[in-house]
């Protein structure tokens, strides 16, 4: 499970853009791209607003609070408050060390 501050999601949510002739993905401070090309072609994405995404979180933290004690014994979480190759990384090695385990 990835867990994050709520103000890193509001400034991820806040700060992605869109590459409208791929479709990918990217941010303004975090994942920006290879080049001016494509950096002058980025749109803002329509997302939800903060008052929104608030409210969500509300909901997902009661839920999860739930999850995280039902699955206690075979739940994993990650702070996803690093780079995305970080948290890969950890995840990965989460799960190969649990195959090596097997």
């Amino acid at each position: 499970m990835l867990d994050a501050p709520e103000e890193v999601l509001l400034q991820r949510n806040n700060g992605k853009l869109t590459d409208p002739v791929t479709g990918d993905i990217y941010h303004q401070l975090f994942i920006q791209p290879e080049n001016d090309t494509i950096r002058r072609r980025l749109e803002r994405r329509r997302g939800p607003s903060d008052e929104q995404l608030l409210a969500e979180m509300q909901r997902y933290r009661c839920e999860v609070t739930a999850l995280k004690s039902a699955y206690q014994h075979v739940l994993k979480v990650f702070n996803a408050d690093q780079p995305p190759a970080d948290v890969y990384q950890q995840a990965l090695t989460f799960v190969l060390l649990l195959l090596t385990k097997s």
